[in-house]
């Protein structure tokens, strides 16, 4: 044991060293700021930001945004899917693809349909932990492949044209590393698609089970070897608390296609973990890091005024696709009235936050469509801080300071209740100081915002049981066709779906069906209109800005950044070459 350990010290020392001594010169790796230690390099089993900016590269999908043309484009697949009725008479759709000649796996074996069929399998297991994932494929129905072609399949679901997002967006998983023993092969899609006939198996099939407890294994989510997909980078070393390194594959089978979605130019990417902000802007002033992003307002602003930064680094302003939102839960006594929400909306100055707390890195944002998707209701405005509006609202609802102790209350179930509202948050980045500003704001107005601060897993949790008032969060729009069924259609309002604020009428619950099925676009626009009015009108959100990134890049590469979507950071870290 004693040997190991020092085994490791003289490694871990010996990759220390090599990184400082290397600092000034080379650019055959990107050090890169990580804020956060990632949770799990598994896709489906991770619900950490930070794992996603890495395993974006170590697995791919079938279809991918070009950061350079912001296309929906392939990625593993030839071409978009081929989508067809099934039956003039059914309401059923086929997805056909077919995976590139080219890709390959780490062993050398052929990237399949079956490939994709185990992954689709993992995410319907009613028992493993993909349950973010699992309600967007409830619609599926069947998976045939081509008998005649072991990379060619179709995909039998629910008539909902969106579904096409929803299996472009996959990551797919080697299915002889991640399912060695052939435990999904039995079971069929469609039999795990639907909810009670799978819960029905996970009661009579160990295997069910079995292999939920198997890839839940902690190798899969940080070994070297276990974590494996077909993007052009691997899992190499992975210190906790201190950084992570991948390492481009030698002969990765991407290398020779042209377009710009196979880059992949530093041979080793060192993601070093550093959650204090001082020492991160310590680390810039020293040039120990190439690429830092999401950079608070003010600390980008006084590194723009340093003459020594300035030298070393270029700074960047990509678009972003990330929108914060206060989340109420309308569920709530002090919370379901409607009146009530509107106050405490017009309690928070946007204004201050974008001019003081964002240093104008960002604008207003009303709804869940930014204002640069064709589908935004451009009539919509911000909800402007006004104070004598929101007490006039509270008023008309019953609320008043009945006892002179400064605190609105009101009698519910004949009880007198303050009117105090417990506000979950991560207290990372600007949303802290937004909070601590909208707590003083709702002060004067006699709310009392009692703002605790959890790390993103336990607010989850908290999310996930319904045991909370309100919560800070932070979305990303869809860059193309919105699909806002999962986080406003009332049947999403469950403790595995994403409608977290009760939101939900049989009217919205009928357009968001419609946007689904309708190849009329000109009614799609219409709905996606009406819909995030109600959403306004309700205000199970207080919607509050849509940020710009902030970045610094080293002048030793060339600058690449694109408008940040899942798993980015705002720039592409495997297209930053030397200059």
């Amino acid at each position: 044991m004693k040997s190991s350990s020092l085994l490791i010290i003289a490694i871990t020392t010996t990759f220390l060293l090599f990184s400082n001594c290397k600092k000034s010169t080379d650019t055959s790796v990107v050090k890169i700021h990580l804020p956060d230690e990632p949770d799990k390099l598994q896709p489906y089993y991770s619900s950490n930001a930070f794992s996603r900016q890495l395993t974006r590269l170590l697995f791919y999908t079938l279809m991918e945004y070009d950061s350079k043309t912001y296309q929906y484009s392939p990625l593993l697949a030839k071409s978009a899917p081929i989508i067809s009725k099934v039956d003039s008479n059914a309401n059923l759709l086929s997805f056909t693809y077919e995976l590139l000649d080219e890709a390959k796996w780490d062993n050398g074996k052929p990237l399949l349909a079956s490939d994709f069929e185990f992954t689709l399998k993992l995410i319907l297991n009613p028992k493993t932990a993909a349950t973010k994932w699992r309600p967007f494929f409830s619609g599926v129905k069947n998976f045939v492949i081509d008998p005649s072609n072991p990379k060619k399949f179709t995909i039998i679901a629910e008539n909902d044209l969106l579904m096409a997002d929803a299996f472009g967006s996959i990551y797919i998983l080697p299915e002889y590393i991640y399912d060695p023993n052939g435990l999904m092969k039995k079971f069929k899609i469609s039999e795990l698609a639907d909810a009670p006939t799978a819960s029905k198996l996970a009661e009579t099939d160990p295997a069910i089970q079995q292999f939920a407890d198997f890839s839940n294994d902690v190798k899969f989510s940080r070994s070297v070897g276990s974590v494996s997909g077909a993007g052009p980078y691997s899992l190499q070393q992975w210190e906790t608390g201190q950084f992570v390194l991948l390492k481009k594959k030698e002969n990765w089978w991407g290398n020779n296609l042209k377009s710009s979605l196979y880059t992949a130019i530093p041979n080793q990417l060192y993601y070093k973990i550093l959650k204090d902000d001082a020492a991160t802007i310590a680390e810039i002033k020293n040039g120990n890091l190439d690429v830092v992003g999401s950079i608070k307002p003010d600390n980008f602003v006084s590194l723009q005024n340093d003459a020594v930064v300035k030298d070393k680094y270029n700074f960047e302003n990509p678009a972003t696709l990330q929108y914060s939102y206060y989340v109420f839960n309308t569920k709530n006594e002090k919370l379901s009235d409607v009146n009530v929400r509107k106050a405490l909306a017009h309690l928070l100055d946007i204004d201050v936050v974008i001019k003081k707390v964002m240093k104008g890195f960002a604008k207003p944002v009303m709804g869940p469509i930014l204002s640069t998707n064709p589908y935004c209701n451009q009539s919509l405005k911000p909800i402007l801080f006004d104070p004598s509006e929101a007490k006039k609202l509270l008023e008309s609802s019953g609320w008043k300071d009945s006892n002179g102790d400064g605190i609105l209350d009101k009698t519910i179930n004949g009880k007198l209740t303050d009117l105090k509202i417990q506000l979950l948050y991560a207290p990372q980045g600007a949303g802290k100081d937004v909070t601590l500003m909208y707590q003083e704001n709702c002060r004067k107005a006699g709310v009392v915002l009692d703002i605790v601060p959890k790390d993103m897993a336990a607010i989850k949790n908290e999310v996930k049981t319904r045991n909370f008032e309100m919560y800070l969060m932070a979305s990303l729009a869809d860059l193309s066709t919105p699909n806002l069924y999962q986080a406003w259609h009332s049947a999403s309002d469950t403790p595995e779906g994403s409608n977290t604020s009760g939101f939900g009428t049989p009217e919205t619950d009928k357009m968001l069906e419609t946007i689904r099925d309708t190849n009329d676009e000109n009614l799609r626009k219409e709905l996606y209109k009406k819909v995030q009015q109600a959403i306004y009108d309700a205000q199970p959100y207080i919607f509050i800005v849509n940020p710009t990134e902030r970045i610094v890049i080293n002048k030793k590469f060339v600058p690449v950044t694109t408008i940040k979507r899942t798993g980015f950071g705002g720039y592409v870290e495997e297209a930053l070459a030397p200059k």
